[in-house]
């Protein structure tokens, strides 16, 4: 499936962007391997970036990546997924 989004606004998450972007993330591996990493709270603790893209006052994707805090340091783990939750 590819989806295409018009108009995003992509800023960095906010605490307030929780909730959706929670939602947003189990949406994203529900049908994939990692359907199982189900967490219950953003990350807060691991230095990186965290995205969200917003579409019509919707989170509609996001962009998460950190770096591991031992080994080398060009070791990235990244999730990046955008979901049409209208579809």
């Amino acid at each position: 499936m590819i989806v295409s989004v018009v108009d995003a606004l992509i800023r960095d998450y906010q605490d307030a962007d929780e909730q959706s972007w929670l939602r947003c993330r189990v949406l994203g591996f529900l049908d994939t391997s990692f359907c199982d990493d189900v967490w219950t709270r953003h990350p807060t603790t691991a230095p990186g970036l965290s995205l969200v893209a917003i579409t019509d006052g919707e989170l509609v994707g996001l962009c998460q990546a950190s770096l591991a805090p031992t080994g080398p340091p060009s070791t990235p783990s990244s999730s990046t997924r955008i979901i049409n939750e209208r579809e």
